[in-house]
Formats: C-alpha cells, structure tokens, sequence
C-alpha cells in the first residue's frame, strides 16, 4: 500500500507540471479523476494529492529564487493519512478498506504517552523502515484556546 501511495503522488507530481498546476485545488480537480486507476480508498488519494502540491510548490519557489532543480519524485515509499485510523491496545490500526484494518505495533514509549487520555492523535505517517510518525494534540490545550 505504501508503494501505491508514492506512485499516486508521482502521478500527481508529473501532472502539475504539465498542465501548470501548483495549487491543492487545481490539482485536485487534475488528478483525481487520473488515480481513480488505484484500488485503494479515496482519502489515501486526497493525501496523495496535498503531498504533490507541497513537492510542486517547493520545486516552483526553489525555480522562483533562482536556484536549480530537477524534476521531482517520492522515492522512499511512504503512508500518510488523517482518516480512519484507530490506535487501540497497543497498536496503530490502519484502514486497507471493506472495514479491514492491519496493525502496527507501537513501542513501550509512544504506548506511554498515548494512554493519557489529554492526547488525541491527529493523524500518522508511515515510512518504508518501519517508522511511525504521529501528529497528536493535546485536549487541555485545545479547550485553552478554544475559550479564547
């Protein structure tokens, strides 16, 4: 799945370009209709899409302030998402789809910090080596700035 991913963001990468989009909306409209060809779930897609548009917009400020590029690409194989993931008994659930899940063990540390109820996680990264990189907030905090 991870695989999947970088290729659907490559496609993403290679149609900007070509049809001088940059920004998330544009290359939405572009590129969704073009990954509709991967069997995977649509929010996968949307992330695809917001991980191209940032590589497009760094590459196009790079060209902005004079300095050269090459034309970009995802190498390493990676999995991001925001949406239907679970964190349950010590393991990050991820969504393959028909309500099936597969699951990745988290270590003693991230199991620590993720049992104290304050803690939301927001979302996830999932890189080629393993690596589980999570966005969490904090409720307290949240509940602060929302009386502001």
């Amino acid at each position: 799945m991870m695989e999947t991913f970088r290729k659907m963001v490559n496609d993403c990468i290679r149609i900007g370009p070509q049809n001088d989009a940059s920004t998330l909306k544009r290359l939405s409209v572009l590129c969704y209709p073009a990954l509709a060809k991967y069997d995977i779930i649509s929010y996968y897609k949307l992330h695809a899409i917001s991980k191209a548009a940032g590589i497009i917009a760094n590459r196009k400020q790079s060209l902005k302030r004079g300095f050269p590029t090459k034309t970009p690409y995802l190498k390493k194989a990676i999995l991001i998402s925001s949406y239907g993931f679970k964190v349950e008994k010590g393991a990050l659930k991820v969504p393959l789809g028909d309500r099936q899940y597969f699951g990745i063990l988290l270590n003693a540390y991230i199991n620590n910090i993720l049992s104290d109820p304050a803690v939301i996680v927001r979302s996830f990264t999932l890189a080629a080596n393993n690596t589980v990189r999570a966005s969490a907030t904090l409720k307290k905090w949240q509940r602060l700035n929302a009386s502001r």
